[in-house]
């Protein structure tokens, strides 16, 4: 059977193991371990689920063998010959260095809203206190069930703040923008219902536009806004580059859909999401390449200079 694209090779393959393995993609050849792919949280797209099952074996090597898969990240604590502190994560190994190590707790408290930080026993991550319990039945407990349901369309949600979250879907837009006209030209009307949150949201992305470009008429009120307008409109930057031909982009999804387009000849309008999380080195991100990338405390000064000139 050939397949068209990577998705459904890799649907087909997790089809198959669930249907003659039990899910079981892999089996520790030191003791006998079945790793699965289950998520307990969420539903898991094939691709995710392939991608955890990776991820928990490479964790169990780690963990239980000191092994860890070729190419895959892996650390071990070596400050302390009675730490046996293992993880697959980067930023986990770096918590843990920095806490328990460096005692650099109360330090980072501060940084995090002066919130108490705790570090997982199983995967080495940190949360603050509160949001612990939390991520260690959604992450680490098998036989944890999500007991939160959504009254209006039944979803089942594991915390109760991820069913206020979805509640919001629900909610009947009911408010009207003070700043807005009612109607603009005779064919066309604006939406003037909203929900609180999303009348807040309009109204600072809309009417406020208290951030002004020192070089031209632009203005917003987000300082990353202003400070990849200046970067790319004034300093003439383009960060995203395509791997093949070199072109640049402003963002991302413009270099994807180009590359996607131009050298996979798929000419489908959607991005196959699923290929640039498989293949990151199909498009180059120079703010990790270029040492000569206006960093973000450049274009700050640049626009603070431009500023006190005008």
């Amino acid at each position: 059977m050939r397949f068209q694209t990577d998705a459904e090779c890799t649907k087909a393959y997790v089809q198959h193991v669930n249907q003659a393995h039990d899910g079981i993609f892999f089996e520790c050849q030191h003791c006998d371990e079945k790793i699965s792919g289950e998520g307990n949280w969420k539903k898991l797209t094939p691709f995710k689920k392939l991608q955890r099952a990776r991820r928990n074996l490479n964790l169990h090597l780690l963990t239980e063998h000191g092994l860890r898969l070729e190419g895959r990240s892996g650390y071990v604590c070596a400050f302390d010959s009675s730490c046996n502190f293992r993880t697959s994560l980067t930023e986990s190994m770096r918590d843990h260095v920095r806490i328990q190590h460096y005692n650099l707790l109360g330090v980072w408290s501060l940084k995090m809203s002066h919130s108490k930080l705790s570090q997982c026993p199983e995967c080495g991550k940190m949360l603050r206190g509160h949001r612990m319990r939390d991520h260690m039945n959604i992450e680490h407990n098998p036989d944890f069930k999500n007991e939160f349901l959504c009254p209006d369309c039944g979803k089942a949600f594991p915390t109760r703040e991820s069913l206020t979250r979805h509640s919001r879907v629900h909610q009947e837009p009911t408010e009207r923008c003070p700043l807005c006209p009612m109607e603009v030209g005779e064919t066309r009307k604006r939406k003037v219902l909203y929900t609180k949150r999303k009348l807040k949201k309009h109204i600072l992305e809309v009417h406020d536009k208290s951030r002004k470009c020192p070089n031209c008429p632009y203005s917003t009120y987000k300082k990353e806004t202003m400070r990849d307008h200046f970067r790319i409109k004034h300093l003439k930057y383009l960060r995203w580059q395509c791997s093949q031909c070199s072109s640049l982009f402003s963002k991302s999804s413009n270099a994807r859909a180009h590359f996607q387009n131009v050298h996979l000849k798929n000419m489908d309008r959607r991005v196959d999401q699923e290929y640039f999380a498989k293949h990151p080195e199909a498009v180059i991100d120079k703010k990790k390449t270029d040492q000569e990338y206006p960093s973000d405390e450049h274009v700050d000064k640049i626009i603070e200079e431009a500023t006190s000139i005008s």
